[in-house]
């Protein structure tokens, strides 16, 4: 009589319903960016994947060119996928746990951008530094 142990068990990773939809909501919203510049993010968190879609979703994405890491109360990491316009993007408390992942379908995540008043800032800030460099 054959074992539990006996029996070959083999497993294959096929991609759930929830992970094909999360995969057909990032092609929309890229055919947005693309047709009317209109950014999109999906909150990773808020998904009911199943365990193993996260992984084959992280996998299938993967790394691009492009990565930055930002400390605000927190480390933040935005990653370009290897798709064009699709980045991954997570936020780390203090403690470094994660407390947000999105997939931000955009031309440069808003994290990136220079904000409004440090802009505003940004001449002051350089005025002082040229007068160090000439007191120097």
């Amino acid at each position: 009589m054959a074992s539990l142990s006996d029996i070959s068990v083999t497993l294959e990773q096929r991609p759930t319903e929830q992970l094909i939809a999360v995969l057909n909501e990032i092609d929309s919203l890229l055919k947005e960016l693309i047709h009317s510049d209109q950014q999109g993010t999906i909150d990773l968190r808020s998904l009911p994947l199943f365990p193993g879609d996260y992984d084959m979703l992280k996998q299938l994405l993967a790394e691009g060119e492009v990565s930055a890491t930002l400390q605000a109360m927190g480390p933040s990491t935005i990653q370009e996928t290897r798709v064009p316009g699709v980045w991954w993007v997570t936020h780390f408390n203090q403690d470094d746990e994660k407390i947000a992942e999105y997939i931000e379908i955009t031309r440069l995540p808003s994290l990136l951008k220079t904000t409004d008043e440090d802009l505003k800032d940004a001449p002051e800030g350089l005025r002082n530094l040229i007068e160090q460099v000439i007191n120097n």
